[in-house]
């Protein structure tokens, strides 16, 4: 972003990665909220309830894991290199996570 130019507030708060971050932290939320519900679900005695619970959560976690992967590669592209240089070097073990949940998120959803 220009914040750093202008120290324009705007500027600084809608900086480039924050909208990608924002619906890549949204989305993996209500995929967690899918997820939680499915565990939670799992354990109804009510046959017909568990049903319900497992077809509501899906309706959670599918559009989720479909819409993740775009987001956290928006996100990914937004990043100046300055910094994925920065996490490569400081914290490789967090840069190789971010692209095993890239790739993984695709591949669950592939195989789900």
């Amino acid at each position: 972003g220009k914040w750093l130019e202008t120290h324009n507030f705007w500027q600084g708060f809608f900086n480039p990665t924050y909208f990608p971050s924002l619906l890549l932290r949204m989305f993996f939320a209500f995929a967690l909220a899918g997820i939680y519900a499915l565990l939670t679900g799992t354990f109804q005695k009510d046959p017909e309830l568990k049903g319900k619970i497992v077809k509501w959560s899906a309706r959670w976690i599918i559009p989720a894991f479909i819409v993740i992967p775009i987001f956290a590669w928006w996100y990914i592209g937004s990043v100046p290199d300055a910094v994925w240089e920065s996490a490569r070097g400081k914290m490789p073990t967090a840069t190789r996570y971010a692209n095993y949940i890239l790739i993984f998120s695709v591949l669950t959803f592939i195989f789900s």
